[in-house]
């Protein structure tokens, strides 16, 4: 995905967020390829909130940590 993008002329620059269970092997082929790597914790809900997942559901457990996006404070955001 990130050639396609790379091949239109984008200037924006390529995040992954990664949290520690992806493989150094994983981040090396990213940075190889000129993706930037930024280390994140899981997110989740607190106690008082949190719901018990199904197991056939568990590949949504974790749909939290995706909110991380909007930590993201060291890009400038433009609206055409």
């Amino acid at each position: 995905m990130a050639n396609s993008i790379k091949k239109t002329g984008s200037k924006y620059p390529f995040v992954v967020f990664a949290t520690t269970e992806l493989p150094e092997e994983a981040r090396a082929v990213l940075r190889t390829a000129g993706i930037a790597v930024k280390d994140i914790d899981y997110l989740q809900p607190d106690e008082e909130n949190q719901v018990e997942i199904a197991v056939n559901d568990h590949r949504f457990a974790d749909t939290w940590t995706k909110l991380r996006v909007f930590e993201l404070t060291e890009y400038e955001v433009s609206v055409a």
